[in-house]
């Protein structure tokens, strides 16, 4: 089974994902050093103990160490109000592929709150990068 089906059955298994976003070097390239995976949870989740739980569980699926999974839940990123989160979330959002979408208008919230902060900052983020 290849990585990115599994990946997929064992996050629609967990009642705590609400949407997944898989991006990085794994979408690009056959040799990948590790496998990131952006997750929004359900607001009582453990964003600590989640991570952990998939990592084992994808690694029990896949048979890829733990290690190489980068499981980040972005539930919070865009109440820390810092450029980078926004910065890595609009990556995750337009380069990354969707993988499981369990709650269409709470994924849409999420976007919507994303677009209306990028758009705010974007002259900041501007000159940061320039």
């Amino acid at each position: 089974m290849n990585p990115k089906t599994a990946i997929k059955q064992i996050l629609a298994k967990d009642p705590s994902v609400v949407f997944a976003y898989l991006y990085g070097s794994f979408m690009d390239s056959e040799t990948y050093k590790d496998i990131d995976i952006a997750v929004f949870s359900i607001p009582d989740s453990d964003p600590f103990r989640l991570s952990a739980d998939l990592k084992i569980a994808l690694s029990e699926k896949t048979g890829i160490s733990p290690d190489t999974y980068d499981i980040r839940v972005i539930n919070h990123l865009l109440s820390k109000g810092d450029l980078f989160s926004l910065l890595y979330l609009k990556d995750v959002l337009t380069q990354g592929e969707l993988l499981l979408d369990n709650d269409f208008l709470r994924r849409a919230s999420f976007m919507e709150a994303f677009s209306m902060k990028y758009r705010e900052c974007e002259g900041l983020i501007a000159e940061v990068c320039a």
